[in-house]
């Protein structure tokens, strides 16, 4: 019932009780208090409406609340509180990407708490932070030379991007397009960008190693793996596999 309150509006709960001699106290019961620690957080504190015997022992109270919703790191149904909505997803080097969600756990089951991998299963317990409001999972891969010997990259997180710690699914996807302008723009003159002198070749080993995505991801506990993509290879894998899948082309403008 929560759940389905719209944030912003009120909600009335009616409270069973034991009954007190003294007045009515200004705090929520516990068992309020133990459903507002999962699910919701009262911007007031509430205070009863109503309040009438039901028998000599319990008593009754009805307690208005407006409901908010709290900042978990996987969502409880796609991205927003809106059901209709598709979810995010992003294909590079035949690896698609997307943020984990309750019906993404779902995909293993009605038994998903037990026989989903437990690093995604731990993260129901993670709140957003200012470092990290999203969990960018690897959701598949399409099988395809540029992404050989990756395959047990599914169902792993991402954590990096090239050494950048992954924030949401917005930061990662920036990530991912800042690297392909930069291979794009500067790709096609690298051989006479380094044959300019050590001066462009140092520029160059600043900015990092422009022809491969790197992504480190992880698994259980600090078991992290790093996938190296070629860059010119990964777009061209793609622009394939967008065609063999029947993939609507992606848009990174």
């Amino acid at each position: 019932m929560v759940h389905v309150c719209p944030p912003g509006k009120d909600m009335e709960l009616k409270v069973l009780r034991k009954r007190h001699d003294s007045a009515a106290p200004s705090s929520p019961p516990a068992a309020l208090a133990a459903a507002d620690s999962t699910t919701t957080t009262t911007t007031t504190t509430p205070e009863p409406k109503e309040e009438k015997k039901v028998t000599p022992d319990v008593e009754e109270l009805t307690i208005t609340l407006r409901p908010r919703s709290v900042g978990h790191l996987v969502r409880p149904n796609l991205q927003t509180s809106e059901f209709h909505e598709k979810p995010k997803y992003c294909v590079f080097g035949g690896l698609v990407f997307s943020t984990l969600t309750h019906p993404l756990l779902a995909e293993w089951g009605d038994q998903w708490y037990n026989t989903a991998p437990r690093w995604l299963v731990e993260q129901l317990s993670g709140n957003c932070t200012a470092d990290r409001d999203e969990v960018v999972v690897v959701v598949q891969v399409m099988p395809h030379p540029v992404n050989q010997s990756y395959e047990s990259m599914y169902a792993r997180i991402v954590t990096q991007v090239d050494g950048v710690d992954v924030r949401n699914f917005a930061h990662f996807r920036s990530l991912v397009k800042q690297h392909r302008d930069r291979f794009t723009s500067v790709g096609s003159s690298s051989s006479s960008s380094l044959a300019a002198g050590d001066d462009a070749k140092r520029s160059m080993d600043e900015q990092g190693d422009f022809a491969n995505l790197i992504l480190q991801t992880r698994a259980q506990g600090d078991l992290t793996k790093v996938a190296v993509l070629p860059i010119e290879a990964a777009i061209a894998a793609d622009r394939e596999l967008e065609h063999v899948y029947q993939i609507p082309p992606q848009r990174w403008d």
